[in-house]
């Protein structure tokens, strides 16, 4: 988009407003909506760049983030609020150069003189407006822009609407209007580069992230709102859900996010690992498999949830002391429980020769390793961490798996003694 294309859109200016003008902490501040075009196409980035902007003062934008954004923003057009709710947080701007701006008493449309560091007593008006005149901007868009107006929150939404902008002019170029969703933003007025910094790294560093813990937990309820035939589309996360719940291997040792009061209070729970560390596991069970063996098992969900499971309640028989003790073992670190995941990747084809999900089958695939040598107590991996950790004990496991020659003895001792059924569902894979 050029000058002239955007003045044939939206005149010699964009009009924002009203906007609440008000106080954010000490500084003066105007809030409003508007269509995320016009607020897309009056403001700019100032990406820093150590050779060609030096000055700059934000991180540069991932395209496909970007991307993202804009379609989870335009979507919201046809969205159902009650199934669908779709919001952005506000867009954070500062008009760096007061000359590209008229602000006025929306009521009254008389002039006000301000800046954020104005106190709030000394503007009469209630609420305000402000118009952006195009002709003092800097185009084209996208391109990179020196930032009359600059967004120093909320880049990626707005760059969003930048890629796509060209197809909005083309669509206006033969008579049609392309709509844009309305977002909220907070407009600051004449703030130095230094301080918009300062606000930058306040909001964007010294937050604390939204744990993942509790993320998981959320996207878990939105995927039980499904049919479950839905659900079973998306086999390893129906699995991973399963094996927290009821009858799962998992079952009182998950957290779940949020605040963990209410578990300290209760004894019939013992927190082992969080919810979004069981889908990571589940994960890197089915990367370990032979890829031909997960083509077949993802089509029958209610069978590869016992394969799942009854490895890990196996694991729960042949390391006791290691399922409730996190101080001492590894089991429930990262290293240990995903060097574990990918022993289940190897042994699967060798399991299912048995045709039975039973537990003693895994039972004696572990056993195996364990009477060979391997412990998940935590003195022997010292300094052992990362993914290098995770194929070092992996690698161990293979090792005592290759030196173990009794695990058909063990397979054929728990059939004869009955302990072993055949299962129906293998016939059929």
């Amino acid at each position: 988009m050029d000058l002239s294309e955007a003045k044939a859109m939206f005149g010699e200016k964009i009009k924002l407003g009203p906007c609440v003008l008000g106080e954010n902490l000490n500084l003066l501040c105007a809030r409003g909506f508007a269509p995320l075009i016009e607020i897309a196409v009056v403001s700019a980035p100032d990406v820093l760049d150590q050779v060609t902007n030096p000055e700059g003062t934000q991180r540069p934008v991932q395209p496909a983030r970007a991307k993202k954004a804009f379609i989870y923003a335009s979507e919201s057009l046809e969205s159902e609020p009650l199934t669908d709710p779709r919001a952005f947080t506000e867009v954070l701007l500062n008009i760096r150069d007061m000359d590209v701006v008229e602000c006025f008493d929306y009521d009254t449309d008389e002039p006000v003189s301000l800046t954020s560091m104005t106190h709030r007593n000394q503007i009469k008006a209630r609420s305000l407006g402000i118009r952006v005149d195009l002709k003092k901007l800097s185009f084209p868009i996208p391109s990179h822009r020196t930032p009359k107006i600059s967004r120093f929150d909320g880049n990626h939404r707005l760059t969003g609407m930048d890629l796509e902008i060209e197809a909005v002019v083309e669509a206006a170029e033969i008579g049609v209007s392309i709509k844009t969703p309305s977002i909220p933003y907070s407009i600051f007025f004449g703030l130095s580069k230094r301080q918009e910094e300062k606000l930058f790294l306040k909001i964007n560093k010294e937050q604390k992230g939204v744990s993942p813990a509790i993320t998981e937990h959320q996207s878990r309820k939105a995927f039980l709102e499904l049919p479950e035939e839905d659900q079973k589309r998306d086999p390893l996360t129906w699995v991973a859900i399963r094996l927290s719940g009821p009858g799962g291997a998992f079952e009182n040792i998950v957290f779940e996010g949020g605040s963990k009061d209410g578990l300290k209070k209760d004894r019939e729970r013992r927190v082992m690992i969080n919810n979004n560390a069981v889908t990571d596991l589940v994960n890197t069970m089915f990367n370990a498999a032979p890829e031909k063996m997960f083509d077949r098992l993802v089509k029958k969900p209610d069978y590869l949830f016992r394969l799942v499971n009854n490895y890990w309640l196996a694991v729960r028989e042949v390391f006791p002391e290691a399922w409730t003790n996190k101080t001492d073992y590894i089991l429930f670190q990262t290293v240990g429980r995903l060097a574990l995941a990918k022993f289940w990747g190897y042994i699967i084809d060798e399991v299912m020769e048995e045709k039975s999900s039973s537990i003693e089958v895994f039972e004696a695939f572990l056993e195996s390793i364990r009477e060979n040598g391997f412990s998940l107590e935590k003195s022997q991996y010292k300094g052992i961490a990362g993914l290098a950790g995770v194929m070092a004990i992996y690698g161990r496991i293979k090792d005592d798996y290759f030196d173990s020659t009794d695990v058909q003895v063990k397979i054929a001792a728990a059939r004869e003694m009955g302990r072993l059924t055949i299962d129906d569902q293998i016939a059929s894979l």
